[in-house]
């Protein structure tokens, strides 16, 4: 069988919101972002350069949903390495959201 993922056009995802609403309310969904809205603003402006691209984010938390929705329509991983999942603890996830994959060393 033959990866076609490469040759595949992406989804164009068209944002139906300014960027700053979906952020803002990305972050009051979330308390607990230790980013501010401006670096925020900063990763989702790329993302809307590159839609429905291959985001890979290191590490997971609570910004890891806003991450997920900005970049609807594209694969968003998220990198946890061993010792950093010897540190999480569940989180409640309310839909069915990004996925996670682990290392082991």
């Amino acid at each position: 069988m033959v990866d076609d993922v490469n040759e595949r056009e992406p989804s164009r995802r068209q944002p139906t919101r300014p960027l700053r609403e979906e952020i803002r309310e990305g972050l009051a969904g979330s308390p607990g972002i230790l980013m501010t809205e401006e670096q925020c603003l900063l990763i989702g402006a790329t993302l809307r350069l590159f839609p429905a691209c291959r985001f890979l984010v290191f590490g997971a938390g609570h910004d890891s949903r806003l991450w997920h929705d900005l970049n609807a329509g594209g694969a968003t991983l998220f990198w946890l390495s061993p010792a950093l999942m010897d540190n999480l603890t569940m989180l409640p996830v309310p839909r069915p959201g990004p996925l996670a994959r682990t290392r082991s060393d």
